[in-house]
Parts: C-alpha cells; structure tokens; sequence
C-alpha cells in the first residue's frame, strides 16, 4: 500500500507500508489550510516524524529510522556505564 499525499498539483510525499508493494494505493489533495504543522520536539532517538493519513487525520507520526553511526556509539557507551 502506498499513500500519496499531493498539495498544490505537486506529490507533497509518498509513503510505502514495510512490505513496498504499491499495488494499491491512496491519494490524498491537501491544502496549505489542511497541513499540520511540524512538530517542534524531537521525535526521539532511532525516530523521525513522517506525514500518515490515519482514520482521516493527516498528522505527522514517530517512526522508526535505523540508528546512525554516533548514535549506536553513544546507546552502546551507555550500556556499558550500566554494567
């Protein structure tokens, strides 16, 4: 499933479910009226915040997004103060 999300006559941004099929999909006209704000706080370590469409709410959702190099540094640092 794949949700596309269009403002202006411009894709504005697309989303794959885990599996990346696109057979099916849902297409989505936005206004600047109708686009929710960006969070301003952090979404966290190993999160990132991603435009979802649930139960006709556009809204912007934490997901999960592979650790970077420093922060798999720094998880594995303070595990090792914890022992």
């Amino acid at each position: 499933m794949e949700l596309i999300i269009v403002k202006d006559g411009h894709v504005y941004a697309r989303a794959r479910d885990a599996d990346n099929t696109a057979s099916e999909y849902s297409l989505i006209t936005v206004q600047d009226s109708e686009m929710p704000e960006y969070p301003r706080a952090s979404a966290g370590v190993g999160k990132y915040y991603d435009l979802d469409y649930v139960e006709g709410i556009l809204s912007w959702v934490a997901k999960d997004r592979p650790l970077t190099t420093k922060e798999r540094i720094e998880q594995l640092a303070a595990d090792v103060e914890t022992i």
